[in-house]
């Protein structure tokens, strides 16, 4: 279900056209938005989950530390991908704030395959699933940001057109 919303979200961006955004800013933070931002809060929350279960357990199977490893590294390539996306905006009040949230995603990922290397797991279940969910929640927020600065981007593009339109009529 979650990979079929996740599709879905693929499909609004090209259906909408924002995908093919001629102007860079809105171009890149579009694709931050639905490339980067929604799946890496999605690969943290596989695992959370994941790993919550693993600490109560206290143990791992060697497929499921390759699993939280696999996570891991998707979130490390989530943070590389949103900064060098957002290095190529004019929009820096983002930078600092995708900055954060790229070093977030970059502890965790360390903290996930450090802790999660091994089928033996001593990790505080309560702790694990706060600390993936403070930088789920911090995605979410900076996710909310990107939004309202492509809204902004788009209204600014439509009210030049719109001036435009009526200069010439």
């Amino acid at each position: 279900m979650i990979a079929q919303s996740l599709s879905l979200l693929g499909d609004v961006a090209h259906h909408s056209g924002l995908s093919l955004d001629p102007e860079s800013d809105s171009y890149y933070l579009q694709d931050i938005y639905f490339a980067d931002l929604i799946p890496a809060a999605e690969t943290l929350a596989k695992a959370r989950g994941i790993g919550t279960r693993l600490a109560t357990e206290k143990t791992a199977t060697p497929e499921e530390a390759i699993q939280i490893s696999t996570l891991a590294l998707l979130a490390q390539q989530a943070a590389e991908h949103i900064n060098s996306k957002l290095d190529r905006t004019s929009v820096e009040q983002l930078k600092a704030v995708g900055k954060k949230s790229g070093e977030q995603l970059n502890q965790n990922a360390q903290y996930l395959q450090s802790q999660f290397a091994s089928t033996t797991i001593n990790v505080d279940p309560a702790a694990h699933f706060a600390q993936l969910s403070s930088t789920i929640d911090a995605l979410n927020q900076f996710s909310v940001q990107v939004i309202a600065e492509i809204e902004t981007a788009l209204t600014m593009r439509e009210n030049r057109i719109l001036g435009h339109a009526q200069f010439y009529s």
